[in-house]
Order: C-alpha cells, then structure tokens, then sequence
C-alpha cells in the first residue's frame, strides 16, 4: 500500500495522489478542508492516518482514517467541543485548546469523561447496535476514540432516499435492536444524551448502529450554555437546563423522537417550545397507519417532562412490542397529547396516564358497582313480596 495514494475521502488505494478517485469519485483538486479540521495525511499515535471529515457535532469532529498497521478502515473521533475548543495555528496546526483559561477546567474535566466513557463503550463489544471501540489515547493536547468504520449510511439520508418517512412496521423493525442495547448501555451507567437520525448508521445489510457516544455527558456542570450542542426536537427539556436531571428517560425522549420523524416525516416540536404550549401533532394528522399501542408507546416517551415518560428503555420496549394487534387507531385531540404545562398524554392505553389516579378511579368504579348491583338486589326483592 502506498500512502500518498490513498483517497482522503474513502481511504482507499488509487491511481495516483493527483487522480479523482475511481472509487469514490473524489478530486483532490477540488477539496477544501476548514481551519479546524485536522488537515489530511496527519498521522496519530504514530499509526492512524487521518483523511477527511465524516461527521462533526457540538462534542467532536470524527473522520474517517486507516489504521496502516492493520490496512483497515477506521473512524477517528476527536474531542473538539464545539464553543469551547480552537486549533493552535501558530505552529502545530493539530493542537487543540480550550478559548481561555476560564474554560481550561472544562475543557479538561470534559476530556476526560470522553476517554472514560470510551473505555466504558469498549467494554460493548457484545452489542451489535453499538459502534465498536478500537482504540482511545490522548495526543495534541486533546483526545481520540478509534472505532470502526461503518459502512452504510445515517439514518437521516435513509429517511430522504425514502421520501421522508418509513413505515411504523420498518421503524420497529429497524430500532428495536438499538433500544434493547441501549437498554445494556445504560446499566453501565451511560447513557448517549445525542441520539438522533444524525447518529443513527444504515449498514448496506440493514443492520443498524448508534454511534456518536462520548462528550456529553455532565456538559453542563460548568454552567455555560447548552443550546449549541443540541439538536432541536429530539433533545428533552431537562438537557436545556444547567442542573437538569439526565439519565435512561432522556435517551428515551430521543429515541421517541427519532421514531416519531421516521413514522411521520416530521421532526417533533422543540421540547422547551412544549413546555408552554405543546403543539405536538398525532400521529393522525400525517394519516399513517400505525398500531395504537406503538403511538400510545412513542408519545408518552415524549412526553416533556421526565415523569411522565419511561423511565427505562425496558418500558418503553416493552410497550412498543407488546401484542395488542395493528389495528391503526383514531388519534386523539392533538391538544392534550404530551405534557405541555405538566399534562400527561391523552392516549388510548394505559401507557399515557397516571396510574396512581387509575388505581383510585378502578376502586371508586368498583366501589360504585357493588353499590349499584346492591340496589338491583333490592329492587327483585321488593317487586318480588309486592306480587305475594
């Protein structure tokens, strides 16, 4: 393998370093790399070389690589925390730092969570779903996690192929699997606070993997804003909160999310938006066809705030696969579902009220019935002694 031909952008071998790439169709010529970036052909822990950009969010940038000790495809995700983080141009152009030295300690405690959590993910072998950890190691004053390199596409560019949504049976088909190796992930006490169709990988099998775990987690103990590393719509409210309290229901809120986009083309209502007024839509009003136990299931997982969703993945696996038929149900007033202004969400099942009230309505019916089966009794009796 010759090093100087390989295409920056998949990584494979070609003709020549100048040649567009017969694989991939890349000109060389043409490329642009921003500032940021780590510039091409850098060589990390003296033996992943990096190509271009892949993927970037609020807490990294992850490129694609080759480890040329193993001739294999890799993907390298480096910590770059977005508003938080600059790459020294002075001298060596792949030095990360912090803005100021009021944010050195935030960057630093942040590092570290991003190695701790990669060593944590490594330990996730035996999940599917989850991206696979390679490697992790801190170098240019930042660190790296190497995983493998997936080759599909984001569930995002899935959607568009598709013509903007799926079927709610293709949606449970597909996501089924992340939510049970979710479900293991957050008994490690992980949980990924960024999912969404961005970090959601189609294999060309069909497979599916979550990938994208890492800088999120405690984010917000600095008491800076969190607004610019969340996407609108699948992040819950709590995440937009300094001293928000995040754990399994959060990753819950954004899985429902991702389910609602894929079933209804739309991405939900911003969850700070619902809290004053929630306008979130049923599933109804896009008129798709979908089990009223799954709708039941995604919009309680919705919900806005913590208690009303829940509160494991188990749960809400639980309630999306369940058998209770696919007959496709008459949704409700959009109105009341959800939990704008600490409402719970007007559903047609169990899944979306609050089953303390439900246990006093059951004994107060009950109580009303005996009552009334009482009267019955008296009534046959008397009708009874008056015909003697």
């Amino acid at each position: 393998m010759k090093i100087e031909n390989l295409c920056i952008k998949c990584m494979k071998e070609k003709s020549s370093p100048e040649a567009v790439c017969e694989h991939c169709g890349f000109d060389p010529a043409a490329a642009s790399v921003p500032p940021h970036h780590l510039p091409p052909f850098v060589i990390l822990a003296g033996k992943y070389l990096v190509g271009t950009a892949i993927g970037e969010g609020g807490f990294g940038i992850t490129y694609i690589g080759i480890d040329l000790n193993l001739e294999m495809r890799v993907a390298i995700k480096e910590y770059y925390p977005n508003g938080c983080a600059v790459r020294d141009m002075s001298g060596n152009s792949s030095t990360v730092q912090s803005y100021s030295g009021e944010q050195q300690g935030f960057f630093e405690a942040g590092r570290e969570k991003f190695i701790n959590e990669a060593k944590i993910l490594a330990k996730c072998m035996h999940l599917p779903e989850i991206v696979t950890v390679k490697d992790f190691f801190k170098e240019n004053h930042t660190a790296y996690i190497v995983m493998e390199y997936v080759d599909g596409k984001t569930l995002k560019d899935y959607l568009k192929e598709k013509g903007g949504r799926l079927s709610a049976e293709e949606t449970l088909h597909m996501l089924g699997p992340v939510i049970r190796s979710l479900g293991e992930v957050h008994k490690m006490n992980l949980i990924h606070r960024d999912i969404s169709p961005d970090n959601i990988m189609v294999q060309k099998n069909g497979s599916v993997k979550v990938l994208d775990f890492g800088g999120a987690r405690d984010f917000g103990s600095a008491g800076r804003s969190m607004s610019i590393m969340l996407k609108p719509g699948y992040a819950p409210e709590e995440q937009y909160r300094t001293h928000g309290e995040q754990g399994p229901w959060t990753d819950v809120y954004a899985i429902c999310a991702t389910m609602y986009r894929c079933i209804t083309g739309e991405i939900p209502p911003e969850a700070m938006e619902r809290s004053y007024q929630d306008k979130i839509k049923p599933f109804s009003a896009f008129q798709v066809n979908c089990p009223a136990n799954v709708e039941a299931a995604v919009l309680k997982g919705l919900s806005v705030y913590k208690n009303g969703r829940f509160q494991s993945m188990e749960e809400l696996y639980k309630a999306l696969y369940q058998k209770q038929g696919n007959t496709p149900h008459a949704a409700q007033n959009g109105n009341n579902i959800g939990t704008g202004g600490g409402r719970q969400p007007a559903v047609p099942t169990d899944y979306g009220r609050d089953t303390g009230n439900d246990d006093s309505l059951n004994k107060n019916l009950k109580m009303a019935a005996m009552i009334l089966g009482c009267i019955m009794i008296l009534m046959v009796v008397a009708a009874v002694v008056v015909c003697l």
